[in-house]
């Protein structure tokens, strides 16, 4: 076969660019330490690593919610906890005044300042703040959730943010509900039910609801239950009094307002009333409970937080070695290839240099 001078630039052409492409591919993933440097080299790769990217993504999302509702749930076992000690020296208070050998009006007069500045500092909690949402108004945190009277301001609702696909969690707890006591126990805050002779268990005051909401006919018989609690438990629960949807059946299912409680207990001090003094102290005992149940609820949200932490960070480094396993190159064999590519170019340019190195010229000399 004739080959003909044209035939040795083409293939001599072909071999440089050939040899020069690879070089610069080797080049960009030494360079890159990564194999997939564009889609194209390789499509089914680059599909599982941008699938992988995404849920990447999605967890790192998930993490900073959790961080952010464990910081909110901290904060509002922090701002719990000046409450409780506020409640337990208040009880203190309440015990040193509730007797005379050991109290007088002018003693009970004085501990009335403390009572009120112990009131100022559980409102000043209850309005508290983490950044610029209130902790404790529902979904109303850009305005203080009480007032200065104790009236809440606030709504029911429970931020819910995502933590998992599929997956919430609350991380506030209403304002009426922690202070004000309403539907303390139906909601989970206050979980305990007064014990006495004629304790109805939960299940029961499930029915007695229903039947409440079918007719008049069953209320009636509700109220009647109700109010067989009421006389059994009158002289252990101080919450008798109180008003809910239910009627008489809130002997059940409210806790305490502890602003109430503390000025109640204020006011017991500065008229020198005894008896409001001793009638405050089973009073605190409930709304202390109220606070500590809150906490335990406060307090499981953040070990599941950290439970969901630990998972996604576990999810999170499987991704990226996932990843890494796609896209990363082996060193030891990029660096092996690259030295194998170059002594080939500098072959092929040495032995085309001998072969094409005759012109034109050298012909015509």
């Amino acid at each position: 076969m004739r080959v003909s001078d044209s035939m040795n630039y083409a293939k001599t052409k072909i071999a440089l660019e050939k040899n020069r492409s690879e070089m610069s591919e080797l080049q960009t993933q030494a360079a890159s330490q990564k194999r997939i440097n564009k889609p194209s080299d390789d499509p089914v790769g680059t599909t599982k690593l941008l699938s992988s990217r995404t849920d990447a993504k999605g967890i790192d999302q998930y993490l900073k919610n959790l961080d952010f509702a464990q910081t909110f749930l901290n904060f509002t076992d922090q701002s719990l906890e000046e409450v409780t000690n506020g409640l337990i020296r208040a009880k203190e208070l309440a015990l040193s005044q509730s007797n005379d050998p050991s109290s007088s009006d002018i003693t009970r007069k004085a501990v009335a300042t403390e009572i009120r500045q112990l009131y100022n500092q559980s409102l000043q909690v209850a309005n508290r703040k983490l950044g610029n949402r209130f902790i404790f108004g529902g979904y109303g945190t850009t305005d203080n959730p009480f007032k200065n009277d104790g009236a809440y301001k606030g709504d029911r609702g429970e931020i819910m943010i995502e933590i998992n696909k599929g997956a919430y969690v609350a991380m506030n707890l209403p304002g009426d509900v922690v202070f004000l006591g309403r539907d303390a126990k139906t909601s989970g805050v206050l979980n305990s039910v007064p014990a006495g002779p004629g304790e109805l268990s939960e299940t029961q005051m499930q029915e007695m609801r229903q039947k409440g909401e079918e007719g008049q006919k069953e209320e009636g018989s509700i109220r009647d239950l109700a109010s067989v609690k009421s006389a059994s438990s009158s002289a252990s629960s101080p919450t008798s009094s109180k008003e809910s949807d239910f009627g008489e059946m809130s002997v059940f299912m409210e806790g305490e307002n502890i602003f109430k409680v503390l000025a109640n207990l204020e006011t017991g001090m500065v008229s020198n009333d005894k008896a409001a003094i001793q009638d405050s102290l089973d009073k605190i005992d409930v709304a202390m409970d109220q606070i500590v149940h809150a906490r335990a609820k406060v307090g499981s949200r953040v070990m599941n937080l950290q439970n969901t932490i630990d998972s996604l960070q576990k999810a999170s480094v499987d991704e990226k070695s996932k990843q890494s396993n796609i896209e990363d190159v082996d060193s030891f064999e990029i660096f092996s290839n690259l030295s194998q590519n170059e002594n080939t170019l500098k072959a092929t340019m040495a032995t085309s240099a001998k072969i094409l190195q005759p012109s034109l010229l050298d012909f015509l000399r």
